[in-house]
């Protein structure tokens, strides 16, 4: 059993890096990568707390490309100091600021200063926005913070600018990790075979195609369209801890040929196994 898609408290998780580590070694993880978004701060800890379990970690992040509808793409296994991934990181944060600037200036615009609420992260996301708005009153919950505010054409939406996936993709090979698409069924604006087609000409590695919140209808598209084109199909549970308690650790695994031979090639690949 593996998990490749966990938040830490470096993003927008509740948990630190290394409860994050006790946690899926305790939920009887072989596999798992801490990828936050846009940010690796927690990997170090992370990856020293697992070696004392002795649980296989490796290396990961989350980062948001450009394209006709969200999407997210996992890095796993990259050398995190290499040039070019850093340079990612580097893009990546600075448009993550310039937008959480315009948004908290929009925010106080519409008489919604969170400023006494917020809790930034080394990746403040929007999700540390929409529990702000709702610490402060200004909506029922994070859920409704991001339906009536935060959400593309809600009160506060501002346009972010991100890399290409094209960019995003060979930063991660570049620094030797696997490219996988996230969540791919939570795209819906993009036809699935077009979306999976055209990644896969831009080299990405494996699809998340076994996530913790899919039906088993959108489970065995990507399962099948990962097959169609010769990818690797992996699975996620997209854990963020307290702020997601429907989403624990682990719970995009189960036992099936396509899985065990996506964590064979990886424990291949980055263990020597």
């Amino acid at each position: 059993m593996y998990d490749l898609h966990t938040h830490s408290r470096c993003s927008d998780g509740s948990e630190s890096p290394e409860h994050v580590a006790e946690l899926a070694k305790a939920a009887g993880i072989e596999l798992l990568a801490l990828t936050d978004h846009d940010c690796v701060r927690g990997v170090p800890a992370a990856l020293s707390r697992a070696a004392q379990l002795g649980l296989r970690m490796l290396p990961g992040v989350e980062a948001e490309a450009d394209y006709a509808d969200k999407l997210h793409i996992l890095g796993i296994g990259q050398d995190i100091d290499a040039p070019c991934f850093q340079k990612l990181l580097a893009e990546q944060t600075a448009l993550r600021e310039e937008r959480n600037r315009l948004l908290e200036i929009k925010l106080r615009k519409m008489g919604m200063d969170v400023s006494d609420y917020l809790i930034r992260s080394e990746s403040t996301t929007r999700a540390n926005y929409a529990a702000a708005l709702a610490a402060a009153g200004h909506a029922e919950n994070t859920a409704d913070a991001f339906r009536r505010i935060l959400n593309r054409d809600a009160l506060a939406d501002i346009k972010q600018k991100h890399p290409s996936p094209q960019a995003v993709i060979d930063a991660v090979t570049g620094a030797g990790g696997a490219a996988i698409l996230a969540h791919p069924m939570l795209m819906k604006k993009c036809d699935p075979h077009e979306l999976v087609r055209d990644l896969a000409d831009k080299g990405i590695w494996g699809i998340e195609a076994f996530y913790g919140a899919a039906t088993e209808g959108e489970t065995r598209l990507f399962s099948s369209l990962s097959r169609e084109f010769g990818l690797f199909a992996t699975c996620g549970s997209d854990f963020h801890g307290k702020s997601r308690p429907n989403a624990p650790i682990g719970s995009g695994w189960r036992s099936c040929a396509q899985l065990e031979a996506a964590l064979s090639e990886l424990c291949r690949r980055f263990f020597r196994t």
